[in-house]
């Protein structure tokens, strides 16, 4: 098996002399592995895949013109220097050299130029598509933390819950579908390869100095990867349909089902009184003004503003509506803030936060 560490120890701007060092020792090396006019490496190992993994060899660092030293300490790499660590995606790239390596069936494209807008990916999907002929699923190693099978990527979906949702449950540990991804790879090529996602590889705090990676999550990453039945996984998203609903069938915190809009409309005006709510779609309910109040604040002195909401005799009385609206944005800040900054869901309507 190839040694991560040592692999970290490459920094590698795009097309950097480090990074075609890097490509030259690790994946050139390899036998039948070809390459194409962008400087995509790619190699397919068994028949009739419809799989296929992808990570890039470049990295965000400032300095590519020697290699660094890299710190570890209980099972984790990091660096003192204030440059990167590149872990995104080094540690992509060396889950892929190793199942290569144990001969793991599937398609394998290690792409380049990934950091400035997946450049690589993109001239295989516009220039070169027959590459993934018979693909229907494609995983990109390039997320950060321990338990994401991403399900959006740029605000669209990317793959089916059901797909992310059955390799989640065949990864094990912390592994659950998540509609937080960003950017990969695996998102160019959501138009016509049906289910596209990125995994948790354990890196943390890309692209700055304080970035980490746990060695011994990947090396577990690793052994579950080479577990998964990945042509019984579920194809389920048609890619004619465009779908950029966040919603999740269940929360991600517990399999509780969602709570219905009938009972969040009863708990609010339990709380805020004799207010009527209005619910929007993907935002959440929020109060609607009466006619009295619009006429009460006609008959007010422009240079008067009431900005007041307090509590009488039992119901909220209401003196200014865009102060409520403001206040009822905090509320459900702190609401979502309590949670937990990695908890908070800003699509998730569980937590109505805008």
């Amino acid at each position: 098996m190839n040694n991560l560490v040592e692999m970290l120890s490459y920094p590698r701007r795009a097309f950097s002399p480090m990074e075609e060092l890097f490509i030259h020792n690790y994946i050139d090396s390899i036998s039948g592995m070809m390459k194409d006019s962008f400087g995509n490496r790619m190699i397919q190992i068994g028949n009739d895949v419809d799989w296929c993994f992808t990570s890039h060899t470049d990295t965000v660092h400032r300095n590519s013109t020697k290699k660094q030293f890299v710190h570890l300490d209980a099972g984790y790499a990091y660096k003192l220097d204030g440059d990167v660590l590149g872990g995104d995606d080094t540690t992509g790239v060396w889950l892929m050299l190793n199942l290569i390596h144990d001969n793991f069936p599937g398609l394998y494209i290690f792409h380049r130029d990934e950091e400035a807008g997946g450049q690589g990916s993109r001239f295989i999907a516009s220039k070169s598509p027959e590459v993934t002929e018979g693909i229907t699923k494609l995983i990109s190693f390039d997320r950060k933390g321990y338990g994401d099978v991403i399900t959006h990527q740029r605000g669209i979906r990317c793959c089916s819950y059901d797909f992310a949702q059955e390799l989640a449950r065949q990864l094990g540990g912390e592994y659950y579908p998540s509609q937080r991804g960003v950017f990969s790879d695996s998102a160019n090529y959501d138009y016509f390869i049906p289910e596209c996602s990125n995994l948790s590889i354990g890196y943390f705090n890309a692209h700055s100095s304080k970035e980490i990676q746990d060695l011994i999550f990947a090396e577990d990453l690793f052994r579950k990867l080479k577990r998964v039945a990945w042509d019984r996984l579920p194809v389920m998203r048609d890619v004619n349909e465009f779908d950029n609903n966040y919603r999740k069938p269940v929360s991600r915190k517990s399999k509780k089902t969602k709570k219905t809009k009938k009972t969040k409309k009863a708990k609010l005006t339990k709380k805020f009184g004799d207010v009527t709510w209005s619910y929007y779609p993907n935002y959440g309910w929020f109060p609607e003004e009466q006619e009295q109040q619009k006429e009460e604040k006609k008959k007010e002195p422009q240079s008067k503003k009431q900005s007041d909401v307090y509590q009488q005799e039992g119901f909220w009385n209401i003196q200014d509506f865009d102060d409520l609206q403001d206040s009822f944005f905090d509320l459900n800040r702190k609401k979502g803030k309590k949670k937990g900054k990695d908890d908070y869901d800003p699509y998730d309507d569980d937590y109505w936060w805008w």
